[in-house]
């Protein structure tokens, strides 16, 4: 039996000769400055004496994964990432969903002379120009293909599946958009019959994200050159009272079209070869209203969307135009207009795609990736001709394609060393 104790927070602590318990020492302020002192040199000592001394004859670069995909040299591949490792692989054949070691998901087979892709999203539209067949995919299957009677001009898919064209009737170009639950089984759900004059032709269609708006753009060649855009409604409903659905136009004098884009429901953005203009709509009743714009001294070599922003890059200068960039200078710019990142390249480019919320900007052999807040991700030097340079499931993982196969590609630390024995045994 023992008494009962309760314990004392000075318990362990021995008693001086007065029998006084002896308190706990008090962290001055003085040691906390002390200690964090010590702290910050021994995250300098790590960074920039270990480090370096341990990594000695090591670089963090792409290395090739050893998987590749082979196709025929006249297959007109393409390759389109969904921000996993699988991606649409397109031939004139056939459509796969596939990864870099060949894991194949599904397959579809085509008929195509000389398949264009196109995608947005999840999703993949392909066919051809002046053909009267197009496939529509996701990323689990076929969705829906669509028979034309007339040659198709133009096409694009949005992120939700809208399919835009534009076709070639007798009287002129007309504009169709199409989605799973309308094909030429039903009507479409939207239908421009050719403008009335000549001189007016449709050049390009983009349609919301929410399937609300669509934008089309025409080259007007009444006076000068010119681009107009049109902003039509989708829904009958919202077009009540309007002529066609048309709400608004916007006019570039002397200018032609470099690309337009839904970034977000209500935001487009139109690149020409003399600006980049940011448009807001109303989301309760048809009204248009520009958010920014950007004059521009460079014409654009390549241009590119993808998460809400716009990439551009720089080619040869506008005349006239004051303080213009060398060519090969990536700017990118988000939905509101504002300039997140720049690079320069050092010379012309060659390549420009986008995804990961990062950009890979390309000069022949030499490839630079960018995020869009501006950091400079990592540099990659191809060892062959390169059509096409993606990203899979991340920023550290990429797909480079060349003349008759693609290479999967992952970011290590490596000793200089192994890569030269791996080249080496290559």
């Amino acid at each position: 039996m023992t008494d009962d104790y309760e314990y004392d927070q000075y318990d362990d602590y021995p008693e001086d000769d007065d029998s006084q318990p002896r308190k706990k020492p008090v962290i001055t302020a003085q040691l906390i400055t002390l200690v964090a002192v010590l702290l910050t040199v021994a995250v300098i000592l790590v960074q920039f004496v270990v480090l370096p001394i341990v990594g000695q004859g090591q670089d963090i670069r792409m290395m090739s994964t050893g998987n590749s995909i082979s196709f025929g040299f006249d297959s007109h591949p393409s390759f389109h990432s969904n921000g996993s490792d699988f991606f649409h692989f397109v031939t004139r054949d056939s459509v796969r969903f596939i990864n870099a070691a060949e894991q194949t998901s599904w397959s579809e087979m085509i008929s195509l002379n000389r398949p264009v892709a196109v995608s947005g999203g999840n999703y993949v539209a392909v066919g051809e120009i002046n053909g009267r067949l197009i496939y529509v995919f996701d990323h689990e299957r076929l969705v829906y293909r669509v028979f034309f009677d007339n040659p198709v001009l133009f096409f694009s898919v949005n992120e939700t599946g809208f399919l835009s064209t534009i076709v070639q009737y007798d009287t002129g170009p007309g504009v169709h958009v199409y989605n799973e639950h309308r094909t030429t089984l039903n009507p479409p759900l939207f239908r421009m019959m050719p403008l009335v004059s000549d001189l007016m032709q449709p050049i390009a269609v983009e349609v919301s994200n929410d399937g609300r708006y669509i934008a089309i753009a025409v080259l007007d060649y009444s006076a000068q050159v010119s681009t107009i855009v049109q902003f039509r409604v989708m829904n009958l409903w919202d077009a009540w009272g309007l002529d066609g659905g048309l709400f608004a136009e916007e006019t570039f004098p002397g200018q032609i079209l470099t690309g337009m884009s839904f970034v977000e429901n209500d935001r487009l953005v139109v690149a020409t070869n003399r600006q980049i203009r940011g448009f807001r709509l109303a989301e309760t009743q048809p009204r248009l209203q520009e958010s920014w714009r950007r004059e521009l001294t460079n014409n654009i070599s390549h241009l590119g969307f993808a998460g809400g922003y716009t990439a551009f890059i720089s080619s040869d200068p506008i005349i006239g135009a004051t303080d213009p960039d060398p060519a090969g200078v990536l700017r990118i710019v988000n939905a509101a207009g504002r300039e997140t990142a720049q690079f320069n390249l050092g010379r012309r480019a060659t390549h420009l795609t986008m995804g990961q919320n990062a950009a890979i900007a390309g000069a022949d052999r030499t490839f630079h990736a960018i995020s869009f807040s501006g950091s400079h991700l990592w540099d990659h030097i191809s060892m062959f001709d390169t059509r096409q340079v993606i990203f899979l499931e991340n920023t550290d993982s990429i797909l480079v394609t060349g003349a008759n196969r693609a290479d999967s590609f992952v970011r290590r630390r490596i000793r200089q060393q192994d890569e030269y024995d791996i080249l080496w045994e290559g």
